[in-house]
């Protein structure tokens, strides 16, 4: 089972690689057990597919995505790795999991590569008018509430003062 990076329905940034990353540069860490104990629950770690093959590498035995050549200015932003996950049992098991990774020197390059964020954004723009709004409903019921009691202290002083 993998445990790290948590596959949700988005697509997630798992690492970040800045542009000027030398060779070996640690990207992230594929985490995964097995419920096995003994050999059976040695974990492989295998690059299954990737958009660069000869960008990245993963540790066969601790699973560390790191770069094996210098990232240049023609490397793609957005970077998809499938990494697959073996135990040493028999038959053996497996498990694959995505991992995106950003090859970029700041946030804003990345943000406009991978869509989701873009959806958070718009999720992010409503809870802010709907939180904006809530105030403003509150604020009117606390204003009309003391123009409310003001009215009435004014008016029962009145009809004290006339009596």
């Amino acid at each position: 089972q993998v445990l790290y990076p948590v596959q949700t329905g988005g697509s997630v940034v798992a690492g970040m690689v800045p542009r000027s990353a030398d060779v070996g540069y640690l990207v992230t860490k594929v985490v995964a057990v097995d419920v096995d104990s003994g050999q059976n629950a040695w974990l492989s770690y295998k690059l299954q597919k990737a958009t660069d093959r000869a960008l990245f590498e993963v540790g066969l035995q601790n699973g560390e995505i790191r770069t094996i050549r210098q990232v240049t200015d023609k490397d793609a932003v957005k970077q998809r790795l499938t990494v697959i996950v073996e135990d040493n049992g028999q038959p053996s098991r497996s498990a694959t999991v995505i991992v995106n990774v950003a090859v970029a020197d700041s946030f804003p390059e990345v943000l406009s590569e991978f869509t989701d964020f873009t959806q958070d954004k718009e999720y992010n723009d409503n809870l802010t008018f709907y939180l904006v709004l809530a105030l403003a409903v509150v604020s009117f019921l606390f204003i009309t509430c003391l123009v409310v009691i003001i009215s009435v202290k004014i008016y029962r002083w009145r009809q004290s003062r006339i009596l």
